[in-house]
């Protein structure tokens, strides 16, 4: 009841919607059809129709692992900044150090994700074969409304296209300065 107020209200551009539960899929359907983004939030175990209702979806577990991720960042930055103390005064604490996640491997990729942005680059490419990354990173959120490179253990999608063996990745500088941007090829295309 509280959205639709909001929505009738007139006052915003979209609304964010955190919940597992698939009763939320009328009313991202709803506020979808009257022109608002949704975006939604919720855990792995929230139903496809949901996620699908949205125009973006994130899981909670990976907000809460980037979120862990930069807190062991920030305390070893901390630590590495912190003035060391002198030799006789030195203490040992006992606690190791929180070791740094690494992302996963290309091989923990699922093949149908990896033919998912296949599609995507096909779709986008230019004559040579060539995709603006940021374009297909479009697609494949509308594809897919939870496609997060996250999900694979990758900050950004350039790192994700970049550790698979079937893409290659050309960076090219804008006319800008600092414009660089992305473009990806499947090297197995038809």
């Amino acid at each position: 009841i509280d959205a639709m107020d909001i929505l009738y209200g007139g006052q915003v551009d979209g609304f964010v919607l955190v919940s597992s539960d698939s009763d939320f899929t009328r009313l991202a359907i709803r506020l979808r059809e009257a022109g608002k983004k949704v975006y939604g939030m919720g855990e792995k175990k929230t139903p496809n129709p949901f996620i699908v209702a949205c125009d973006k979806f994130v899981y909670i577990e990976v907000i809460r692992s980037a979120a862990e991720q930069a807190r062991a960042e920030e305390a070893a930055r901390a630590a590495a900044q912190a003035p060391k103390p002198k030799k006789a005064a030195k203490k040992k604490t006992g606690e190791p150090p929180a070791p740094q996640p690494e992302p996963e491997p290309a091989s923990r990729v699922p093949q149908d994700i990896v033919t998912l942005i296949a599609d995507s680059v096909e779709m986008m490419a230019d004559e040579d074969g060539y995709a603006q990354l940021g374009e297909v990173a479009n697609l494949l959120v509308r594809k897919k409304r939870d496609f997060d490179p996250r999900n694979f253990g990758f900050s950004k999608l350039s790192k994700l296209v970049k550790a698979l063996p079937r893409f290659e990745v050309d960076v090219r500088q804008g006319s800008q300065p600092n414009a660089t941007y992305f473009f990806v090829r499947d090297k197995e295309g038809k």
